[in-house]
């Protein structure tokens, strides 16, 4: 089966779970050493960092994946759980921020439970945006099927048709 031009390549799916996988240990991990030990806590402080790296990295993924963004809002698929999730992202990248230049200790203890609560559920809006996806591209494949077409012959079929109106 040909992959979809709205498909990340496998590795681009294996770098974007990889990337959100080492987050979400590091930030759960993070939290619990945080909650058990003292603030000295070096377990701690490496999580921090290791958390703090992977953040950065993530950025640079999340300006990768631009072209997957605007070809999935351009082909008018999966457009609510991508917009939650990157709204949700874009929370945690100005949590994050608030986090590291916030001066008030209240302030940045709030911040601190948003950013943690709101990073978990990353853990359930990221499958869901994927098992949608392909959710909705095998209703589409089904559908196609169903009228004795398969969805790469209709895709070719179209080419042919404009190719022929020039």
């Amino acid at each position: 089966m040909k992959r979809s031009k709205l498909w990340l390549s496998l590795f681009g799916e294996f770098f974007v779970y990889l990337i959100f996988g080492i987050l979400l240990v590091t930030g759960v991990a993070w939290m619990v050493f945080q909650a058990r030990l003292d603030e000295g806590n070096q377990v701690s402080s490496l999580m921090l960092k290791l958390h703090g790296g992977a953040a950065m990295v993530s950025l640079i993924l999340l300006g990768a994946l631009i072209h997957h963004m605007r070809k999935g809002w351009k082909s008018r698929k999966n457009r609510t759980s991508g917009l939650t999730l990157v709204l949700v992202i874009l929370f945690l990248v100005v949590t994050g921020y608030g986090l590291y230049y916030a001066g008030d200790e209240q302030l940045r203890s709030l911040i601190s439970q948003w950013h943690a609560w709101i990073g978990l559920g990353i853990v359930l809006l990221l499958p869901a945006h994927v098992l949608i996806g392909r959710a909705l591209r095998r209703k589409r494949n089904a559908g196609n099927a169903g009228n004795g077409v398969i969805a790469d012959s209709a895709v070719n079929a179209d080419s042919a048709v404009k190719d022929c109106d020039r």
